[in-house]
């Protein structure tokens, strides 16, 4: 069973979590032109590999900001969610909109934006190219 804590919302430790990642994310790009400089294809691997993760780091730290888990306070809710995904160019309120819509219709074949379904008849009306990309039935 999950323990009860994890369900109690923590405004230091989401802060906490937000100033870290936005401080990896702001100073990352210090190191790069070190990674550049040695040519090293596993070095550009391992920087991309880190920076990116902490990228998705702050987008979560948003999407906890869209469910209101990260703090009581709706207002700072919105204000953090803003900080979040301003660095990743997700604008917060039309995100937050969406999200809403895919939670309140989540796996309804018309109503669900981000996760669209396709009928055979909707399937077989697509790109032979774009269908190839799709998953197949057995």
């Amino acid at each position: 069973a999950i323990p009860q804590e994890c369900f109690e919302k923590n405004t230091a430790r989401s802060m906490l979590y937000l100033v870290r990642d936005l401080a990896i994310c702001a100073t990352a790009p210090l190191v790069y032109p070190y990674v550049a400089a040695s040519g090293n294809p596993l070095a550009y691997l391992a920087y991309w590999n880190f920076y990116g993760f902490f990228m998705w780091c702050l987008f979560v730290v948003g999407h906890d900001c869209g469910h209101t888990t990260f703090s009581p306070n709706k207002t700072l809710n919105d204000i953090c969610g803003h900080i979040a995904h301003a660095p990743l160019m997700v604008p917060y309120y039309p995100w937050a909109m969406s999200h809403r819509r895919h939670h309140m219709y989540h796996n309804h074949q018309k109503k669900d934006a981000s996760h669209p379904w396709f009928s055979k008849s909707s399937l077989k009306k697509l790109p032979a190219f774009t269908r190839n990309f799709l998953p197949q039935e057995a």
